[in-house]
């Protein structure tokens, strides 16, 4: 039976404690869970959208809408707001709702939405699109 030198059991020790650090993680950048349901009522749409992040913190959400092919943004207002809006680390998010007032864009015209959250610190998560609807139809809930 070998014997174990100091430098093993050292080596042992210091193993056994990195085991047991936790990780911290930095930031991860944050993101819009989901879209829906977006809903026309007489020219004022309401949009309800789920936000998420890691560490929870505020985020602003990025509003535009896809018309033709080319993304313009959006002035919301009303609602729970685009500016610090609370989060969940959970895969669903928190859900918020904002209102905009759609008079420049044609009901019938098919149209996308694409949502995207910065967190405190400037990180942007990834953008996220609904599909093509219109405003007369609506865009169902997830």
């Amino acid at each position: 039976m070998s014997r174990w030198i100091p430098i093993q059991w050292l080596a042992l020790l210091l193993l056994l404690m990195s085991c047991s650090q936790p990780v911290n993680v930095v930031n991860v950048a944050p993101s819009v869970a989901g879209i829906g349901p977006v809903i026309n009522d007489n020219g004022t749409v309401s949009i309800v959208f789920w936000v998420r992040d890691h560490e929870e913190n505020a985020v602003d959400v990025f509003f535009e809408v896809i018309q033709d092919g080319q993304a313009s943004p959006i002035n919301v207002f009303g609602g729970h707001g685009d500016i610090g809006l609370t989060t969940s680390r959970e895969n669903t998010g928190r859900a918020h709702v904002v209102l905009w007032k759609a008079d420049d864009i044609d009901l019938d015209t098919p149209i996308k939405l694409r949502l995207q959250a910065q967190d405190d610190y400037g990180t942007q998560g990834p953008p996220l699109e609904t599909v093509e609807f219109t405003l007369n139809a609506g865009l169902p809930p997830l």
